[in-house]
């Protein structure tokens, strides 16, 4: 204001507002972000922050400095039970799906599987009738989760694998499946 005296410089003038107040403004959001990023490099200060995809990335960037990463989850894996009418080839292709509500299950094989009919096991009732023929497949989930560790019971969907195809069980819990590692448990793990 010593250089130019006859320019206005009091609150509410446009010099003030552009020069001084529109400064300030870029000034203190410099600060801020300057504050932010710093809070990101301590893990006690980025612990603080509020719970969102900023803090997940800055916590897995900064703890894999240490060889830390997040566990990824595991999938699910059990045996279902096919029930067929007759004895008849069951073709399980790769891409088949068995679902039990919103959880979806693939054939766990590296291969298409073809189930011949002499591999069927025919169930007997206790009049000596066979009722229908099951053979078992390996099953793993197409997504990771404790959810997907299924109790026994029947698959609501399913790929028509066979003509003869009348239902899919799983006759023993599904089992192994857990969940992406959450931040909370990644901190506490490093803490150790």
């Amino acid at each position: 204001s010593d250089k130019y005296p006859t320019i206005d410089l009091t609150p509410g003038s446009m010099f003030r507002d552009v020069l001084i107040d529109g400064m300030a403004a870029i000034v203190a959001y410099l600060r801020a972000e300057v504050s932010r990023v710093k809070s990101l490099q301590s893990l006690s200060s980025i612990a603080t922050l509020p719970d969102d995809q900023d803090r997940d990335d800055a916590i897995d960037a900064l703890l894999s400095n240490f060889f830390l990463s997040r566990k990824t989850g595991r999938l699910s894996r059990g045996i279902g039970t096919l029930h067929l009418s007759s004895a008849v080839d069951a073709f399980i292709p790769l891409t088949a799906l068995f679902s039990r509500g919103s959880y979806n299950f693939a054939p766990d094989y590296t291969t298409d599987q073809l189930i011949p009919a002499s591999a069927l096991t025919p169930v007997v009732n206790a009049s000596g009738v066979v009722t229908d023929y099951t053979a078992p497949i390996s099953l793993v989930a197409t997504a990771t989760g404790v959810e997907y560790d299924i109790s026994i019971g029947r698959f609501d969907t399913y790929t028509q694998v066979s003509p003869e195809l009348t239902s899919v069980t799983a006759d023993n819990s599904f089992s192994g499946g857990s969940s992406i590692e959450t931040t909370d448990e990644l901190l506490k793990r490093a803490s150790t």
